[in-house]
């Protein structure tokens, strides 16, 4: 018989008790393993990972971080899974229970959620200078402090990354909804906020990185030439342990 579940279903209390039975109101598991597997799956294990209700923050909302990913529930609520909690459980607790669907998530779920978790596997690497730069001059600080609150406008930030010179350049494109109001004035203002912070700290950038541009791209106006030449910006670019990352060796 075929299940009812999807990819992104929400496991209801019950069935949370079953995986941790210190499981209270507030946590949530999500269904991760792909729809079409779940129909077929027996005896196998099924991917899960655990959220808790949180404050609604926009550079945690629609895979803008690696490690953490807010999903809206039909509630009202904002769900912030974090996937260090990705685990594996006997896909036969799908057969004693049926989704939550006071507390699901919109159909475009299993997109965000299948781009999030891949990011864990296939993140940008950026040279340690650059990390440290961006970070010593508040550049990242300033970008992240300025997408919380865009919470439904800006749906990605990328990056293009010039090292053949010296310094290298780094170049921002703030991707938002065309579809959606206010959204094109919220990414010029995150835009803004990372021009600003580069002036203002002008010094602690210079002989090390150069900010070459901030712009504010709709996601109708995004080519694939420019999204070939870019790659996703996510504050976690190599360990989601080590704080700062990881020193990755040179090739």
């Amino acid at each position: 018989m075929p299940r009812l579940w999807r990819q992104g279903d929400v496991l209801p209390m019950a069935a949370a008790l079953e995986i941790d039975s210190e499981s209270d109101g507030t946590s949530r598991w999500l269904v991760c393993s792909h729809s079409c597997d779940l129909q077929e799956m027996q005896g196998q294990l099924l991917a899960i990972v655990r959220g808790y209700k949180a404050e609604p923050n926009g550079s945690m909302v629609g895979g803008k971080s690696v490690r953490y990913l807010q999903l809206e529930s039909v509630s009202g609520d904002f769900i912030q899974f974090d996937v260090e909690t990705l685990r594996f459980v006997d896909v036969e607790i799908l057969d004693r229970h049926r989704p939550w669907q006071e507390e699901a998530h919109p159909s475009a779920v299993p997109m965000v959620l299948a781009r999030w978790l891949a990011q864990k596997f296939d993140r940008l690497e950026l040279p340690d200078e650059i990390v440290i730069a961006l970070r010593s001059s508040g550049v990242e600080e300033a970008l992240l402090k300025a997408l919380k609150g865009a919470v439904h406008e800006i749906l990605d930030v990328r990056v293009f990354v010039y090292e053949p010179e010296q310094p290298p350049s780094i170049t921002f494109l703030l991707i938002y909804d065309a579809g959606c109001a206010g959204a094109q004035m919220a990414a010029q203002r995150v835009a803004d906020a990372i021009l600003a912070r580069a002036l203002l700290r002008a010094k602690d950038l210079e002989g090390k990185l150069v900010i070459s541009g901030a712009n504010a791209v709709s996601d109708t106006a995004l080519t694939y030439a420019q999204w070939r030449k870019t790659r996703p910006f996510r504050a976690e670019y190599l360990s989601l342990r080590d704080h700062p990352p990881t020193h990755v060796p040179p090739r």
